[in-house]
C-alpha cells in the first residue's frame, strides 16, 4: 500500500482519493470505511475512487499501476471540517495522525485474518480432494 498525504484547499474535511480498477471495488473502500468510523472529521462521501484522465500522472496512480497494489492520497482540507471544527489546529492534525495510524493497524489486522481464512479454506479444500 502507498499513501500520499496532501493538503486540499478546495474541499472541506478529510477524504481519500483511491484507484478503483487497479484495486477491486470493495478492497479500495476498506481503509476509508475504517477511517470513517475512527475520525469525526473524515468524510466518506467526499472520497473518490475513480481515476480521472487528468490524474494519470499522479504518484497515486503510477504506484497503483506499477506495483498493482492499493494506493491512496489522503487529502486534509486547509479549510477545516464541516463535520467538526471550522479550522484544523495543530492538535487536530496530531489527532488525525493518530487516527490514521490506528486505521492502518486495523486494516492490516483485518487483512491478516482474511489471508488466514483464505489459506485455511484452500488447505481444507486441497486436503479433502486427496
Amino acid at each position: 500500500m502507498s499513501l500520499d498525504l496532501h493538503g486540499h484547499s478546495g474541499k472541506e474535511n478529510l477524504f481519500f482519493y483511491g484507484c478503483q480498477g487497479i484495486a477491486g471495488m470493495y478492497e479500495v473502500r476498506q481503509l476509508p470505511t475504517i477511517m470513517c468510523k475512527l475520525s469525526d472529521a473524515f468524510s466518506y462521501k467526499s472520497c473518490c475512487y475513480y481515476i480521472q484522465e487528468d490524474r494519470l500522472g499522479t504518484a497515486r496512480v503510477a504506484l497503483a499501476r506499477d506495483f498493482r497494489g492499493l494506493s491512496y492520497t489522503l487529502e486534509t482540507s486547509v479549510m477545516g471540517s464541516s463535520l467538526t471544527v471550522a479550522h484544523f489546529q495543530q492538535k487536530d492534525y496530531m489527532e488525525l495522525g493518530r487516527e490514521l495510524i490506528k486505521g492502518l493497524a486495523i486494516y492490516r489486522s483485518l487483512s491478516v485474518v482474511a489471508d488466514h481464512m483464505l489459506f485455511s479454506a484452500k488447505f481444507t479444500k486441497k486436503a479433502l480432494m486427496n
